[in-house]
């Protein structure tokens, strides 16, 4: 909520504008090579809702094909659809397609930091399931949101109609404003750069597993079977199956927790259940599902970073990690090194 209506527009003008200049060049780079691969249509076009309800036309580089808008209408695109234009998995995973929207900012539909904008259809479906979801439209809507920063794909309106409630009732900070956009800015930037390196260079499997090593590694993963604290160590994990250093014994349970360990409040608690896969090079693999949505935004926040600014994962090594490189192959975790 702004504090006063005139400095506040006074302030977004004088931190859009010279972002604006400085994202010309980068904004002309991108639609010519729109137009160079799918023609022209290069923006698109979208009706939102912003403040007290005024529609809009929210601009965004094109990215879907016509097939993909249809399916949208009605809710929101299933992540990996294969629906994108030949560059719109790149502008949507590095969030260059949302630089347009600066102009809505000029425009004054829009604010740096606010809600995102929402589709007049999905807005009266969850005020007919959340009488509080209005709040949202006390203020405009923002290029930079909170749940589009800290929350993944996967997260559930209801959470994030929650945090813009918060958020929503509260005054501007704006030294926090500030902060959150210089550090979105950055993440855009080395998103960028890394959709870049991972298209020119060519994908092999054992990339792709030593991400998955990485990922365990990083956020020091592990398993409980049961109600006791004995806890197996992940040695890899990706979106569809998790590695272990040998075969779990047998029967196991319907249901596990997959442990994730943050920085600087401990642990957090996914509930998945396996499905047996079999051996593979480095270990054996399971098929996981998330038992709820609570489990879906745990992995997708953490282990998958997908949010626009990732968590921070813990300080190496944790004691788990520790007591399972002594205890061997009784854990399964043989030859995990505590380095």
């Amino acid at each position: 909520m702004p504090r006063n209506e005139t400095l506040h527009r006074i302030y977004n003008l004088a931190v859009v504008i010279p972002i604006t200049i400085v994202a010309l060049p980068v904004m002309a780079l991108i639609s010519l090579a729109l137009l160079f691969t799918q023609g022209p249509g290069i923006l698109h076009f979208g009706e939102r809702l912003g403040r007290d309800g005024r529609r809009f036309n929210m601009i965004k580089f094109r990215t879907l094909d016509t097939e993909a808008q249809r399916l949208s209408r009605t809710g929101a695109l299933p992540k990996d659809s294969g629906l994108e234009t030949p560059l719109g998995r790149f502008l949507r995973a590095s969030r260059l397609d949302e630089l347009p929207q600066l102009f809505n900012i000029l425009l004054g539909d829009m604010n740096i930091y606010g809600p995102r904008p929402v589709r007049p259809v999905l807005a009266e479906a969850e005020m007919r399931r959340n009488p509080l979801y209005g709040m949202r439209f006390h203020v405009k809507p923002g290029l930079i949101g909170h749940t589009q920063a800290y929350m993944p794909h996967d997260a559930t309106r209801r959470l994030r109609a929650k945090y813009n409630y918060i958020l929503c009732t509260n005054p501007v900070y704006y030294r926090m404003e500030l902060a959150l956009c210089l550090q979105v800015g950055m993440r855009v930037l080395s998103r960028a750069l890394v959709e870049i390196w991972l298209h020119l260079r060519p994908r092999k499997d054992h990339a792709a597993a030593a991400q998955e090593a990485r990922r365990a590694r990083r956020w020091q993963l592990g398993l409980r079977l049961d109600t006791s604290k004995t806890e197996i160590p992940v040695i890899g994990i990706s979106h569809d199956r998790i590695i272990m250093a040998q075969r779990l014994s047998q029967p196991m349970p319907g249901r596990v927790d997959l442990i994730i360990r943050v920085r600087p409040t401990g642990t957090r608690k996914a509930v998945i259940s396996l499905t047996e896969i079999g051996p593979v090079r480095d270990g054996y693999a399971y098929a996981y599902a998330p038992g709820n949505e609570v489990a879906i935004y745990m992995i997708d926040r953490y282990p998958m970073s997908e949010p626009a600014i990732p968590p921070r994962p813990p300080k190496p090594v944790s004691a788990p990690f520790r007591q399972a490189d002594r205890q061997g192959p009784m854990t399964g975790a043989k030859g995990i090194s505590a380095k």
